[in-house]
């Protein structure tokens, strides 16, 4: 199992910590996302990529009762960057009220992971896959109202 698990985080953490440790900017931006994120140059199916692995980072923590990657993986979540041009542009599917929803349900998930940063030291393991849980549920609501 070991063997298994050792290349999947070596590859996660490689991938995943030089972006953790750049600065936010100190300016506030105009175009930044709902709750901090700054708008970026990637699109959104990349942005979608780097949440993917952020999240196989929590689940790979809770699975070996890791915090620090439980925490790493939910910081990354909960400060991610807003699409190129937003969501909008990339949403296919007709949807009357696309705006409110999309902050609806980004809220759901950037509240669960906020959550899931804060309390990655003092929470149960239990207490912290239910956080992913709810985030995760968000994620698969989007999904289904949005994806092709």
């Amino acid at each position: 199992m070991r063997l298994v698990l050792a290349p999947i985080l070596g590859l996660t953490l490689f991938i995943t910590l030089p972006a953790l440790a750049e600065e936010p900017p100190k300016k506030a931006d105009p175009h930044a996302h709902a709750h901090g994120g700054p708008e970026s140059p990637y699109t959104l199916k990349e942005v979608m990529q780097a949440l993917a692995l952020a999240e196989q980072q929590i689940q790979v923590g809770l699975l070996t009762n890791n915090r620090l990657m439980v925490a790493e993986g939910a910081k990354a979540i909960a400060h991610h960057p807003r699409p190129k041009g937003g969501i909008e542009p990339y949403v296919k599917k007709p949807h009357d009220k696309l705006a409110e929803t999309i902050q609806e349900m980004d809220k759901r998930v950037h509240g669960s992971a906020v959550s899931m940063f804060k309390s990655a030291k003092t929470a149960s393991m239990l207490e912290l896959q239910k956080l992913n849980d709810e985030m995760i549920r968000g994620c698969i609501q989007c999904h289904d109202l949005f994806r092709d």
